[in-house]
Parts: structure tokens; sequence; C-alpha cells
């Protein structure tokens, strides 16, 4: 797909701050905090959005260009991509805009094949990239020789095939102090030039790697999801595939609530001690490289008897655990057997009123 951009890998939450709603007529804003320990990676999701420049209905679909009821802002200058907000078969999926002119907005993709009608509504919502979701670095520590970063972003490829994905690219921030402007550069390559501007994916996590630094407090503040956002989830027939997503809100979510089931992003299984697919949850405050999952679960169909419901994979014989939750921004993993090859959208319902 080509709304598949850049994107990251990793992920893990520490503490959930409050959402702080402005007016009546504007979007909610607030942050989450995460804290990045010594020599630890950080499993992170984007529970927060970059911020809208247009909300409106849709007025009529052309192929991959879409109408609406007034003129649009500049949407090209910085990236964004189209969001759909109506719940008439599209809520949450979301298309990189390629350009804006007068009232048509275009992407890519066949949005007439793809269902989007006149009763439907959009929004424009710009991509977070490294400045703007950690300007000026963030907090993360600073690396005064970028051929030996103290600390790396690390970004996963969407579109990897198989299972035990690694990143696929990894951003350090040069502090200038040795010459030259401060700024994100490629880790594998210094001198290619400032990386500031590179999109990071909404549908998936990213580690954020302190090899030598300080312990530091990441903040990532910016506009409460009014919505839900879709991600999508890969399946092969060729072998077992992973696909790493993660709650898109900065609030948890159950999983019975989940719609992980509901979507079919995970199949239910019949026998729990063979499970068709497991869903793998990182720790929310882990220590350490290359930190494993904490938990895995499987969804039992219960035609053998008893109830259907999420279990513990490791222990199935454990009881249902269909009331425990994903912390916000939480990285998932979602391991699927060989199945058919296709495209699954798990769209999360909003677990908060506004």
């Amino acid at each position: 797909s080509q709304k598949l951009i850049a994107l990251l890998s990793g992920a893990a939450l520490l503490s959930v701050s409050s959402l702080a709603a402005q007016t009546a007529t504007t979007d909610p804003v607030g942050y989450v905090s995460f804290t990045l320990p010594e020599n630890s990676d950080l499993k992170v999701g984007l529970p927060m959005q970059s911020g809208k420049s247009f909300s409106g209905a849709v007025s009529s679909v052309t192929a991959g260009s879409v109408t609406v009821g007034t003129t649009v802002p500049d949407l090209t200058t910085d990236v964004h991509f189209l969001l759909v907000t109506s719940d008439n078969g599209l809520l949450g999926h979301w298309y990189t805009i390629t350009g804006a002119t007068g009232s048509t907005i275009s992407v890519a993709e066949d949005l007439a094949v793809a269902g989007l009608t006149s009763a439907d509504t959009v929004c424009a919502v710009k991509f977070w990239t490294l400045d703007t979701l950690f300007p000026n670095g963030g907090a993360i520590p600073q690396s005064p020789d970028p051929f030996s970063p103290v600390a790396q972003v690390l970004l996963n490829d969407v579109n990897s095939v198989g299972v035990n994905l690694t990143p696929t690219a990894a951003y350090a921030y040069y502090d200038g102090l040795a010459g030259g402007d401060a700024g994100w550069l490629d880790a594998a390559d210094p001198g290619a030039g400032y990386k500031g501007s590179t999109l990071i994916n909404p549908e998936t996590f990213l580690i954020i790697r302190n090899g030598s630094g300080p312990s530091a407090d990441i903040v990532m503040s910016g506009g409460v999801p009014t919505g839900p956002i879709a991600s999508s989830v890969l399946s092969r027939s060729a072998g077992a595939q992973d696909s790493l997503v993660f709650n898109p809100f900065p609030s948890a979510i159950s999983l019975g609530n989940s719609e992980l089931i509901s979507s079919g992003a995970v199949r239910q299984s019949p026998d729990p001690f063979s499970p068709v697919d497991v869903l793998l949850l990182f720790a929310a405050n882990s220590t350490g490289l290359n930190n494993t999952p904490v938990a895995s679960y499987v969804y039992y169909d219960g035609v053998a008897g008893g109830d259907a419901g999420w279990l513990d994979a490791a222990d199935p014989g454990a009881g249902y655990k269909d009331a425990n939750t994903i912390p916000a921004g939480a990285p998932m993993l979602i391991r699927r057997t060989a199945g058919a090859d296709e495209l699954i959208t798990w769209v999360p319902a909003l677990p908060y009123s506004l």
C-alpha cells in the first residue's frame, strides 16, 4: 500500500498525563510521558496527534480526489494524511495527501474504489516527523559524535516480511558542538545530511535506544485523538507474519474491548495450547536492551467447551484475561500463522468520551 511510508519499531510506555480540553470548538490537547533509562530500549507508540489542519464533509469523490465544501489550506508544505472520521465503512482509514488545490484533496489511492462517498467526513492530519515529535532532539540524549551515537531512534519498515523483524533505520541527534548545525542524522550514514523531516508512520511504534546517556523523561504532547486510526495487520500464505502495532490512544484499552477479534486482526483458536495467532505485549517500564514481550495472549473460540475469551498463551488454565489492559501507547506484536495473503485493518474503538 502506498500509504505505508517509513515507519518505526519498538514500544513501551510509562506514565500517562492529563488530557486537557481547550474549548468546545477546539480538539483537546494533552501529553503522555515515558521514562527512558540508561542502557535501555523504550518501545513506544504515538498516542497523540501532530495536529489537524482541516476538517470537513465530502462533497464528491473521483478516483483519488476528494472535493469538500470549502477551500482547503496548504496541506503539502507539511506532509499530511487524509483521515476518514465518519463511520460508513472506512472509519479510521488514512491516506497520504499528495496534493491540495482549491476545495480538492488528492491521494495516491483510488478512494472511490475504496468506498469513500459524499456521506463521509474527513480531516487532514500532519504526520509526525523526527523534528516535530522531538524538537531540538527532545529529551533524548544528544550525541557529540554522530559516528558514535549516545542514543538513537530506531525505525522499522511496515512492509517487512516474516517474524522477529528488526529495525531498518536509525537516527541520532547530533549536538553540533564539534561544528555544523545540530540536528537529526542517519546513524548509519551521518554524512547524508539532516533527517529531521523523516516521516513517522502512525500505524506502528518506535524504539528509543539510550546507549550511554543519562535517564530521561520523554514527553509526547499534541492533540488527543477524537476518533480511531486504522492499523494494518499482514497475513501471508508463505509463512508466519509479525505485525508491529500499538494502542493509538492516550488511555488504556482492555483486551475485551480492543476490537482485535471482531476486526479479524487476531484469529480465534480452537486449541489455546496450539494457538492460531498470538498477541504479544511489551512492558510499560522495562529496562535493558532488546527487551522481550512480558505477556502473550490467545483468543480461545470456546467450541471445545467453556466460554470464548482471551487466555494467557503461556498458561491457558489461568482464567480469562478479557479485562487485562493494553496501556496508553503500548506496543504489541501480532504473530499470525500462515494464512491467506491479505491485509487486515484493525480499528480500535475510542476508549474515552470527549
